[in-house]
């Protein structure tokens, strides 16, 4: 029985190098540099451990290829994918360095970004992953260390690096467990039952799923089901009702 592929990654990218007439509601004359994936943390839901692909600072050259290459194999296996604000900024520029690259688009995915099931679940105080985390009861274990981080890694800084390819995949682990904390909540949006052989929770998949009453329609009625391993509700088929008269 074949299980949905669901990875969570998150990117750290250099800023974009521009000249402006105004540092005030700047618009840029000229592109100097683009901007450059510097690294990619990334983890399959169901594995322990996380992983990196990050630019090899040794050699002092600012190419992304190969990352992106790594990346682009890992996106074009997956059935579902997990990012904070990942639609709007790591997806993004993965696919404008895919496009730079000419390595193709990677097989359609889902798009999982855990800043936008959150506004639909509630209102947190922010939707930054750190506020939504602490929220929880939670923290980070590892702090970006500010702009001085890039700067030391552009200027080839070994520990810099390190500490930012760590920064990395603790954010992708933070990711995953928020992504977890917050499906119970929102409804499905996707189903992982499609890849079972019987009904199962369209959220994660375990067929330990119960019928809780029905909610009813002008036309007919669905039954409620609620997942009792991750706790996520869906519903059932839609049953037609028949009028008597």
């Amino acid at each position: 029985m074949r299980q949905a592929n669901i990875l969570t990654l998150d990117i750290e990218n250099t800023a974009m190098v521009v000249e402006t007439w105004s540092a005030y509601e700047a618009d840029a004359v000229r592109i100097l540099k683009p901007t450059i994936v510097l690294c990619v943390g990334a983890k399959w839901m169901g594995e322990k451990k996380p992983f990196v692909y990050a630019i090899d600072y040794r050699r002092k050259k600012l190419d992304d290829r190969e990352v992106c290459k790594k990346i682009w194999k890992d996106m074009d296996e997956a059935d579902a994918i997990i990012t904070h604000n990942g639609d709007q900024h790591d997806l993004k520029i993965l696919m404008a360095r895919f496009f730079f690259h000419r390595l193709g688009r990677p097989s359609p995915f889902i798009s999982i970004d855990t800043k936008k099931l959150a506004k639909k679940v509630g209102r947190f105080p922010t939707n930054k992953l750190k506020h939504i985390r602490e929220f929880s009861g939670h923290t980070l274990k590892e702090d970006s260390g500010g702009y001085g981080t890039w700067e030391r890694c552009l200027e080839w800084h070994g520990p810099s690096w390190k500490h930012l390819t760590e920064y990395c995949m603790n954010d992708v682990v933070a990711t995953e467990e928020t992504y977890l904390e917050l499906r119970p909540y929102a409804s499905p949006h996707y189903n992982l039952s499609a890849f079972l052989e019987r009904d199962g929770c369209p959220a994660c998949g375990s067929v330990q799923i119960q019928k809780r009453g029905h909610s009813y329609s002008k036309t007919g009625r669905r039954p409620k089901i609620q997942c009792l391993k991750c706790g996520s509700w869906s519903m059932g088929k839609h049953e037609k009702l028949v009028n008597v008269r």
